[in-house]
């Protein structure tokens, strides 16, 4: 999906993603279109789209924290840090921290090993997409 990589996506366009993936869930399914799609959701075991997008932008983050100080990956991050612009790479990693409950600080996810941020972020993650979609179920 290379999702990482990706800027400048609008809610909508996530949206579009999420609806192309419901389809897909009820064909998998065999089931009526109008089944409610956080039942489609929970009985493959699947998370949105936008849940994924979030978990693979932050483990990208931890990816590029822990390159070679002196790589130009490492060294356009720091200036991205240092003059955040809007909807640049450290302001949605931050917003996606803020919206999974991460508090870890850059440095703190630097310091920790891939496995366990791995996992911290796998359960944040399903936390966070549980609550968005039992969210969608109640409206």
């Amino acid at each position: 999906m290379n999702s990482e990589a990706w800027v400048n996506y609008t809610e909508n366009d996530v949206r579009i993603l999420e609806q192309c993936d419901e389809i897909l869930h009820t064909r998998i399914l065999d089931c009526e279109s109008n089944t409610s799609n956080t039942l489609k959701y929970f009985e493959l075991g699947v998370l949105p789209i936008r849940y994924e997008v979030m978990k693979r932008k932050l483990s990208f983050l931890q990816y590029l924290l822990k390159e070679d100080k002196e790589s130009m990956i490492s060294q356009i991050l720091k200036v991205t840090q240092e003059n955040p612009l809007k909807n640049d790479f450290v302001l949605t990693c931050k917003k996606y921290m803020k919206i999974l409950g991460i508090e870890f600080t850059f440095e703190e996810i630097e310091k920790m090993t891939k496995a366990s941020f791995k996992k911290v972020l796998k359960e944040k993650t399903r936390q966070a997409a549980f609550k968005y979609l039992i969210g969608q179920k109640l409206k």
